[in-house]
């Protein structure tokens, strides 16, 4: 086993470590024979023989000391402090690449590449690579001391979450990959934690910020007193629960107030320019990775957009307040209300009383399944058949954001929606299109596909030869489907179109990546539920109850090719789904219409 041998090799690596920054250069890329030929076990014990005869004597009894303890199996026996005055006492600089390289090995984190990305793992490799190196050594003493004061049994989970420890942008790929059901079983279960089970937080500090920040009126007026507990910890933001006098109606209320951790705020704005300088690197070797038309660049800037809006709390408060008036005549959806004593840096919201989506009805496979359809409707179909003009919805449901409400009477299936720090807007004419490209990759239309692409893309046809190009990308999408989801194929269109130079509407960008997410949700809930299909049949029986006036305005208006219907799609549409026989109520609709339309021709 390799974590016998990690563990004091991780010791002797610290006591052998310097305050220095001139690092030795990590070789990048990695060949690829390093993947086939790489002895994890065998590296570390050929290191810990090299760096023991560095160890300056002044350090080497209580470095034998801790080599002896780890070798025992003792867990939790060395501190961050004590791993600093060890690094000052020497050299690392000709081994510091290799004990990296053992470090990202031995942490199991690349076995969290979901099964379908197994080529991306010769980049995610060296990107971590990169990440590690850049790293303030504060932080990378962190991470060689989480490994090691981590039990000789620990699970391959573990492991991967003490190399994310205090790491945000980390903590957030953690977050949208907690869900994908092509990662093992016992990683999703670790990630999971990141979405809003961490324990790194300390309440006194996070006590302190909050009572700082709110004013002595505050106090006072509302008769505010926190928990003694943190209710919830995420990776950039911590929560307490607590109770307050509500000075209209003089009642005790519940609250939750967020605040940013201040070490997290700090850690990435350092992440932040890691991620600058990995995408440097990733321009400079795209054609190393032989990754295709995947846009990697494009990628990392959509992580770093999000990672950014993460601690802009006014943004967020600002969007909790438009998402609570948006969803209030909306009772099977629950937003917390901003409470008037929150500040700039706390938010004082309505506490939701209710568990993790995926935590509700545990065993109770019918509710879960109905669950599922509830949690469709609010984030698929009830955004892109909004009513409204401008359709708001949240950018970052993974399930630390989306809460099963418990009440006693209530609706059974209600669901809350939190952390409104992503969210967007999308407008009628948006939706229109988005409602063809879903019906063109369901009818496999390139021309339907091209025509709408801009939705995604900020592009515009300079005429016919423009079209034709988009078209044809278009036709080999559709020849190279091999069974994915209607927003898999959205998000591999987006993908390519990004690779080819074209710019990313964000909002869009944001709304299919947030149904991957839900879709890992969904999967959880109900394993039998298929997302397009239900999208599809609902649209089908929007359409039915649409029969009167299709045919009204058929027959006495030209609007054949209206899309001015809740369904967003016109008569045209309809008949190219007829024809299709696609779905059991299309069919019967595309049957109905044709009759009546005859009928009225015929007289």
């Amino acid at each position: 086993m390799l974590e016998p041998v990690l563990r004091p090799l991780a010791f002797l690596g610290l006591a052998v470590a310097s305050g220095s920054t001139a690092f030795a250069q990590i070789e990048l890329p990695t060949p690829a024979s390093h993947y086939e030929e790489y002895d994890a076990e065998k590296a570390a014990q050929t290191l810990m023989v090299q760096l023991a005869v560095r160890v300056p004597e002044a350090s080497r009894a209580r470095a034998m000391e801790l080599f002896e303890h780890a070798r025992a199996g003792a867990q939790d026996v060395l501190t961050v402090a004590e791993a600093r005055e060890l690094l000052e006492s020497a050299d690392w600089t000709d081994f510091r690449p290799d004990l990296l390289r053992l470090l990202l090995h031995g942490s199991n984190v690349l076995g969290v590449v979901p099964t379908d990305y197994a080529h991306w793992t010769p980049l995610v490799h060296d990107a971590l690579l990169l990440f590690l190196d850049r790293l303030s050594e504060e932080r990378l003493i962190e991470r060689l001391v989480a490994q090691v004061n981590l039990p000789r049994d620990a699970s391959r989970g573990a492991r991967a979450l003490a190399f994310i420890v205090n790491t945000p942008s980390l903590q957030k790929l953690a977050q949208m990959l907690a869900r994908n059901q092509g990662i093992d079983a016992d990683f999703r279960v670790a990630l999971q934690t990141v979405e809003n089970g961490l324990d790194t937080a300390q309440y006194e500090a996070v006590y302190a910020q909050i009572e700082s920040e709110l004013s002595e009126d505050v106090w006072s007026r509302y008769e505010l007193e926190l928990d003694d507990t943190l209710l919830a910890e995420a990776s950039v933001g911590a929560v307490v629960a607590a109770t307050f006098k509500n000075p209209d109606t003089g009642e005790k209320e519940r609250a939750a107030c967020k605040v940013l951790k201040p070490y997290a705020v700090s850690a990435l704005n350092e992440d932040l320019a890691i991620i600058d300088h990995v995408l440097l690197y990733l321009e400079e070797n795209a054609d190393f990775y032989n990754l295709g038309a995947t846009p990697l660049v494009e990628i990392f800037v959509e992580i770093r957009e999000a990672l950014s809006r993460e601690v802009r709390v006014e943004d967020e408060q600002r969007n909790l307040v438009r998402a609570h008036a948006y969803y209030a005549d909306q009772p099977k959806v629950l937003v917390p209300a901003l409470y008037p004593f929150s500040t700039k840096n706390v938010t004082c919201m309505e506490l939701v009383r209710g568990v993790k989506i995926t935590d509700a009805y545990i065993g109770e496979a019918e509710k879960r399944a109905v669950l599922a359809r509830r949690l469709s409707d609010a984030l698929t179909y009830d955004v892109l058949f909004s009513p409204a003009d401008n359709a708001l919805f949240h950018g970052d449901p993974h399930a630390g954001n989306v809460f099963h409400v418990e009440e006693d009477g209530g609706d059974p299936y209600r669901i809350a929606l939190i952390d409104w720090g992503l969210a967007a807007e999308f407008n009628r004419r948006e939706r229109e299109k988005m409602v063809q490209l879903m019906l063109g990759l369901t009818l496999r239309h390139a021309k339907r596909l091209a025509n709408n692409v801009d939705v995604l893309v900020e592009w515009e046809p300079e005429g016919p030869e423009d079209l034709a190009v988009m078209k044809a990308r278009m036709k080999k999408l559709l020849e190279e489907e091999s069974g994915e989801g209607m927003f898999a194929l959205l998000d591999k269109l987006i993908a390519r179109l990004a690779r080819d130079g074209y710019s990313l509407r964000f909002d869009a960008t944001m709304f299919i990546k947030s149904q991957l997410t839900i879709s890992g949700i969904l999967a959880e809930l109900d394993p039998e539920f298929e997302q397009d299909e239900y999208v599809m049949g609902r649209m089908a029986s929007q359409v039915r109850r649409e029969l009167g006036k299709r045919l009204l305005r058929t027959v006495y208006f030209p609007k054949w090719n209206s899309h001015d219907y809740p369904s967003m799609m016109s008569n045209e549409d309809v008949k190219d789904v007829q024809f299709q026989k696609i779905g059991r109520g299309f069919k019967a609709f595309g049957k109905a219409i044709w009759k009546g339309i005859t009928f009225q021709w015929l007289f």
